[in-house]
C-alpha cells in the first residue's frame, strides 16, 4: 500500500523514467564467490583481459564484494579486520608490500568507506578519516608506488536544492545536506587535487544486488522484501528520490573505463529514478508479494537527506560506456534471484 492504499500482488506503480540501457597471500585475502549449496567457492576468472592485478579495499562490503567476485583470481582483498584503514603509516606498508609482490603497476579499488548517514552526524571523526583521509593518502601513494587509485564517492555531494527535479551532471555545483555527504565530498576532491588525470571518482547511488556478505546490513530490496514476507509494514521517507543501483553494473562500467585507461569524476548509477514509495512497489510487484507502503510523515532522521540527487551519465557517454541498467530493468534481473534464495534453490547472490 502507498499512502494508504495496498498494492496487490503483481501491481504496478513506477515506469521507466528513461530508457532502458543495454546491458591471498600473507596480509592478502583471495578474491572469491561463494556458491552453491555449502558455501563452496569456486574463483571466476576476470572480466577485462590485460587488466594489471587488483587490490579491493572494503573486499567485504557490497562493492568491494562484488568486485572481488567479479575478478576472482585477478585480485585481492583487504577487509578492515586485516587492515585499519584509518591507520595511514599501516595501510602505507601494506601497499607497498603488495607492490613489491606484484613486482609492477597495479589497480587499488578503494571501496571502503563510513557509510553510516545517521551516525556521521555525530561520529565526524570517524567519517573523515575513512571519507576523507584515506583517500587523501590512497591519491598520494598511488603517484609514489605507480597504481591506478578508483575512488567512489555519492550522489549526497548533491542536494542543497530542495526545488530541484532535473537529475544532476559532472559540473554541477555540489551542495550536501548532511555531514556524510560533506565528507564523501571532501574526499573526491582530494583524490581529484593530487591526481587528476590518473584516478578514477565514481559517484555511485541505493546500491542493490551482488555479493551479499554482511547479512546484517542489506540492501533496501531485501529489506523491503523481508518486511513482507513478516507482513510488516513498508515506511519509507516521504518526498525522498532515489537512484537505485544495481552492483554489478557499477563493476561493469567501472572495469571498462579501466580497460580504456580513462580517469576523472564521472557519475555510475542506474539509469531513471523514482521515489522511496515506487521502489518499495515495485519490488514487491516483481516478487508477487503484498505490503503496506507507507510514507511515513514523521520521519524525522538524525541527518537530513536530499529530497532530490539522482545522477545523469554525460561523461560515461562521450567516452562511449553504455550507463548502468534502468533501475527497473536490473530489478528485475535481481528478484528472481531473491526468490530462488528464498526457495532455498540458489546461492546467496543477485
Amino acid at each position: 500500500q502507498v499512502e494508504g492504499r495496498e498494492i496487490p500482488k503483481g501491481g504496478s506503480l513506477a515506469r521507466e523514467r528513461s530508457p532502458a540501457s543495454a546491458a591471498s597471500r600473507s596480509h592478502w585475502r583471495t578474491c572469491q564467490r561463494p556458491t552453491g549449496a555449502g558455501g563452496l567457492k569456486e574463483t571466476r576468472p576476470c572480466l577485462v583481459t590485460g587488466l594489471p592485478p587488483v587490490l579491493v579495499l572494503g573486499a567485504r562490503g557490497q562493492l568491494g564484494a562484488e568486485f572481488s567476485s567479479a575478478l576472482g583470481s585477478n585480485a585481492a582483498g583487504l577487509t578492515r579486520a586485516d587492515c585499519d584503514f584509518s591507520n595511514a603509516e599501516l595501510v602505507r606498508s601494506r601497499l607497498e608490500a603488495f607492490a613489491a609482490q606484484c613486482g609492477g603497476a597495479f589497480v587499488l579499488i578503494n571501496a571502503a568507506a563510513y557509510n553510516f548517514v545517521d551516525q556521521a552526524e555525530t561520529g565526524r571523526a570517524a567519517a573523515l578519516a575513512l571519507n576523507f583521509q584515506l583517500p587523501y593518502e590512497l591519491a598520494r601513494l598511488s603517484q609514489q608506488l605507480n597504481f591506478r587509485l578508483v575512488h567512489f564517492s555519492t550522489d549526497y555531494v548533491f542536494g542543497g536544492d530542495a526545488r530541484r527535479r532535473r537529475p544532476y551532471a559532472e559540473n554541477d555545483p555540489p551542495a550536501p545536506v548532511n555531514v556524510y555527504g560533506l565528507t564523501k565530498l571532501m574526499g573526491e576532491q582530494a583524490v581529484l587535487g593530487v591526481a587528476p588525470s590518473t584516478a578514477l571518482v565514481l559517484r555511485v547511488a541505493h546500491l542493490f544486488g551482488g555479493a551479499q556478505r554482511q547479512p546484517a546490513r542489506q540492501d533496501l530490496v531485501r529489506r523491503f522484501l523481508s518486511a513482507a514476507r513478516q507482513g510488516q509494514p513498508i515506511l519509507v521517507a516521504p518526498g525522498q528520490y532515489l537512484n537505485p543501483t544495481y552492483t554489478p553494473e557499477i563493476v561493469r562500467v567501472t572495469l571498462e573505463l579501466l580497460r580504456k585507461g580513462d580517469g576523472g569524476l564521472l557519475h555510475v548509477t542506474g539509469e531513471g529514478y523514482c521515489t522511496a514509495a515506487e521502489y518499495a512497489g515495485e519490488c514487491l510487484r516483481l516478487a508477487n508479494m503484498s505490503a503496506l507502503v507507507r510514507e511515513d510523515p514523521g520521519y524525522r532522521p538524525p541527518a537530513s537527506r536530499p529530497a532530490f540527487s539522482a545522477l545523469r551519465h554525460e561523461e560515461l557517454r562521450k567516452r562511449g560506456i553504455v550507463p548502468p541498467l534502468h533501475w527497473l530493468s536490473a530489478l528485475r534481473a535481481y528478484i528472481p534471484h531473491l526468490a530462488a534464495e528464498a526457495a532455498g534453490t540458489g546461492a546467496a547472490r543477485g
